[in-house]
């Protein structure tokens, strides 16, 4: 009796195991159970490095943005990147530019629109009129870049990407003078500020 009561007790035992292990694969036999998945685990729907570190942006700034909204534009932003590879490839725009236009336009439209659902025309449509390309030079070369307050990475003579409108411009170069300036950056097309550099 004792004996068929340990077998009972046995065979339980077993079954609960390969339910677990069918469940939950085999961490569940170390004790660990799966834990929820975080957007750096599941990046299948960001195939861009600077996608998925876009979407990672979005989430700090908003933590209470719905996953599942997250993973629907990264489907859209893949229908809609080669029309927008395209149009800006057209005015010479390089793939890097390209990917800097479209994280650039996805946070803004997240940041604008925390709830409302994305399409592929829309976001087209966005990338196309809200940034263009802005290519900075000084004489002589190698003077700091700050736009809209922003120091850029790379002195003069650089270009990147910008938002489209009137931007404020600071040229900074030990040994003389600031420029403080504006330019209109035009959307979709490359915009150039030139600027002579006085001594102080």
């Amino acid at each position: 009796m004792k004996a068929t009561v340990l077998h009972s007790k046995s065979v339980v035992t077993v079954a609960i195991i390969l339910m677990l292990f069918m469940l939950f694969g085999a961490n569940a036999l170390n004790g660990q159970m799966p834990k929820p998945q975080t957007l750096e685990q599941d990046n299948s729907m960001f195939p861009w490095k600077l996608q998925s570190k876009t979407a990672e942006e979005i989430t700090r700034i908003d933590p209470a943005i719905s996953m599942d909204l997250l993973k629907e534009d990264g489907r859209v932003i893949q229908g809609a990147y080669p029309q927008v590879l395209t149009a800006f490839e057209k005015e010479g725009f390089a793939k890097t530019d390209v990917d800097q236009i479209v994280a650039f336009t996805w946070k803004d439209y997240r940041n604008n629109h925390p709830s409302r659902k994305l399409d592929s025309s829309q976001f087209v449509k966005e990338a196309s009129e809200n940034f263009g390309g802005l290519r900075v030079s000084s004489k002589p070369r190698g003077a700091e870049v700050y736009v809209d307050g922003r120091k850029w990475p790379d002195p003069t003579d650089c270009s990147g990407v910008t938002h489209s409108g009137r931007r404020k411009i600071i040229l900074r170069k030990e040994g003389y003078k600031d420029v403080d300036d504006y330019v209109d950056v035009i959307a979709g097309k490359w915009t150039a500020f030139n600027r002579e550099l006085q001594k102080k």
